[in-house]
C-alpha cells in the first residue's frame, strides 16, 4: 500500500525512474563505470547475495563494478545483456519510491541467446537534485546456468 497514492507519482518521475534502471543495465552491459556510479547515492546499498553479499557506499560499490569489468571470473557475463520487465510501484513516500521489478541477463551464443541468469529486483529510489537515484539495490537471483551447458 502505498504512503502517497500511485496515482500521485507524476508520470515525468515514473520516466526518469525507468530511465534510472535503464541506464543502469546499459553502464553495466557496456562497461560504463562513470554512468553507473552516477545511478547511486554516496551512502547506498547494493546486496547480491550470491556474487558479493552487501555492498555498503559508492566505494565498495565502485570495487564490486571494478571486479565485474576486469576479473576473469566475470569474462562470461561481460558481452551479455541485462533486461528488466514487469516494474512495480510498490511504496511511494515524497522523494523516496520502492519498486520491485525482473530481470534476464542474455548472453549470445552460436545457437542464438541464451538466459544466463535470471531473478528479481528490489529498489529503494530516492529523488536527488531532480534525478531518481538508487539508495538500495537488492538482487535476487533465481536461476543461473551454466554458459556451456
Amino acid at each position: 500500500m502505498s504512503a502517497i497514492p500511485l496515482q500521485q507519482l507524476h508520470i515525468e518521475d515514473l520516466v526518469l525512474i525507468q530511465d534510472t534502471i535503464a541506464r543502469y543495465n546499459r553502464s553495466i552491459d557496456a562497461g560504463d563505470r562513470g554512468e553507473y556510479l552516477s545511478l547511486f547515492t554516496k551512502d547506498a546499498i547494493k546486496e547480491n547475495l550470491n556474487v558479493w553479499g552487501t555492498l555498503r557506499g559508492i566505494e565498495e560499490i565502485a570495487r564490486a563494478f571494478d571486479e565485474y569489468s576486469s576479473s576473469p571470473s566475470f569474462a562470461n557475463f561481460r558481452d551479455g545483456q541485462h533486461w528488466v520487465t514487469n516494474l512495480i510501484i510498490d511504496d511511494v513516500k515524497a522523494g523516496r519510491v520502492e519498486t520491485w521489478s525482473n530481470y534476464a541477463f542474455w548472453v549470445p551464443t552460436p545457437d542464438g541467446p541464451k538466459l544466463l541468469v535470471m531473478g528479481t529486483y528490489h529498489d529503494v529510489f530516492v529523488k536527488q537534485d531532480g534525478r531518481w537515484l538508487f539508495e538500495k539495490r537488492v538482487i535476487k537471483g533465481l536461476l543461473r546456468v551454466d554458459r556451456a551447458a
